[in-house]
């Protein structure tokens, strides 16, 4: 493993590890956020380890995925996945379809 590549790779792991601890704790918003950080970091990881370089600066999951030529079936994951930066980070994401509803 390049050395570049296993800061990212050890964040990956911890955040993974800190989503199963949170689970544990039924808080599943912060589950969402923490895995969704494990995997950009591992893709990111990745990225680093295939070309040698900084992944692009983005949270955009679906595109760290093509960048590192990601099968389908991960892919669709991915897609999954990818709206819980927004929706984890930003708390008036969630509310907004309640309160339009009032």
């Amino acid at each position: 493993m390049r050395s570049e590549t296993e800061p990212w790779w050890h964040q990956a792991r911890a955040d993974l590890e800190t989503a199963e601890i949170v689970l544990d704790g039924r808080r599943f918003y912060a589950v969402s956020w923490f895995v969704q950080q494990a995997v950009e970091k591992g893709l990111k990881a990745l990225y680093i380890e295939q070309r040698g370089v900084l992944a692009p600066r983005t949270h955009d999951l679906r595109h760290l995925g093509r960048e590192v030529l990601a099968p389908s079936t991960v892919e669709t994951d991915l897609a999954a996945l990818d709206p819980a930066f927004d929706l984890t980070r930003y708390p008036d994401r969630i509310r907004a379809p309640l309160l339009s509803t009032r």
